[in-house]
C-alpha cells in the first residue's frame, strides 16, 4: 500500500487533488485508517490515475471523465463521446488560429506603418437573403455614384419594408475604364408585384463568408478596400465573389456622417472553387 503522499508523487497529482477526487468518487483510496483518517492507495490504482490524467489532458470535464472511467459506456457511445470532444477541440484550435492570424496582422500593421490601421477587419458568415435587385452600367468611373442613385430609386419605388440596409454590388473585381456593371440590392421579405419593365427583379443572394471593414465619412473608400485586399492576401484567403458596399447610414446632406460597410466574399485558399460563388445568386425568389 502507498501513503497518499507517495501515491500523489507517483501519479503526478497533489494531495489536495486526491482529496477532491475522493470527495467526488472519482479516485477513492483503497483503504482509510479509521483512527487517523489517513488514506492509502494500491499500486493498481496508478493505472486509473494515469487514465484520469490522460482524459483530463484531452480536455474532458471531471463528470465526463467519471463516465469514461466507470466503463458503463459501450464501444459505440464511447467512440461518439471521443469524437465529439475531438470536434470541440478542433473548433477551439480553429478559433485560436484565427486569433493568432489577427494578431499577426496587427503586428504587421505596426511594423510597416508605425501604428494600427484605422480599419478593423471582421470575418463573418452571412445567411441567404431575399432582395429586390436592379442592374445598371456606369459609362465611366465618375458616373458610378449617379448610376447607383438611379438604381436605388428604381428599387425604392416599390416601397418595400427593408430587412437590412441596401447595398451596391460590383461584379467586376477591378473596375473597367468604362461600362462598369453595378447592381443595387435591397433586402426585404415583402411580397412584391413586379412591373416587369423596369429591370427590377426578386432574387436570393446565397450564404457567404465575408471580410468586412467599416468606412465612415466622405465616400473615398479606396483606403478601406486596400486594407481589406491586403488583409485577405496575408491571411490565407482569396476573393470569392463580387465586392459589396452596404449603405449603413447614407447621408447625402452631410457626407462626413455617412457610414458604409465594405465587404469581400472570401474563401480559404485551399477551399474548393466549385461552390456557390460561381453562381452568385438565384433568381425569382418566392
Amino acid at each position: 500500500m502507498l501513503k497518499i503522499g507517495e501515491f500523489a508523487a507517483l501519479a503526478d497529482m497533489s494531495i489536495k487533488t486526491l482529496h477532491h477526487y475522493d470527495d467526488i468518487n472519482l479516485l477513492k483510496p483503497a483503504a482509510v485508517d479509521p483512527e487517523t483518517g489517513y488514506r492509502y492507495y494500491d499500486f493498481a490504482q496508478l493505472a486509473r490515475a494515469y487514465r484520469l490524467l490522460a482524459f483530463k489532458n484531452m480536455g474532458f470535464a471531471l463528470n465526463e471523465i467519471a463516465e469514461l472511467l466507470d466503463g458503463t459506456l459501450t464501444p459505440g457511445p464511447t467512440r461518439r463521446f471521443l469524437k465529439t470532444k475531438r470536434a470541440d477541440l478542433a473548433q477551439q484550435l480553429k478559433t485560436l488560429q484565427e486569433q493568432i492570424a489577427y494578431l499577426d496582422n496587427k503586428i504587421y500593421e505596426v511594423e510597416m506603418e508605425g501604428r494600427m490601421s484605422a480599419y478593423e477587419v471582421m470575418v463573418k458568415r452571412l445567411e441567404p437573403v431575399k432582395v429586390l435587385m436592379a442592374r445598371g452600367v456606369a459609362p465611366l468611373k465618375k458616373d458610378i455614384g449617379d448610376t447607383i442613385a438611379g438604381l436605388r430609386q428604381s428599387v425604392a419605388r416599390y416601397k418595400v419594408v427593408p430587412t437590412a440596409p441596401a447595398m451596391a454590388i460590383f461584379p467586376s473585381y477591378l473596375h473597367p475604364p468604362q461600362d462598369i456593371p453595378i447592381e443595387v440590392a435591397q433586402p426585404t421579405d415583402s411580397k412584391v408585384r413586379l412591373s416587369g419593365d423596369d429591370g427590377v427583379e426578386e432574387e436570393i443572394i446565397p450564404a457567404m463568408t465575408v471580410a468586412a471593414v467599416i468606412h465612415t465619412g466622405p465616400e473615398d473608400m479606396a483606403p478601406g478596400w486596400v486594407v481589406l485586399n491586403e488583409w485577405i492576401q496575408r491571411s490565407g484567403y482569396r476573393v470569392a465573389g463580387p465586392f459589396r458596399e452596404i449603405f449603413l447610414h447614407d447621408v447625402t446632406e452631410d457626407t462626413g456622417k455617412a457610414a458604409f460597410e465594405l465587404q469581400f466574399p472570401i474563401k480559404k485558399e485551399d477551399e474548393d472553387n466549385d461552390d456557390d460563388t460561381k453562381h452568385p445568386r438565384n433568381r425569382h425568389a418566392h
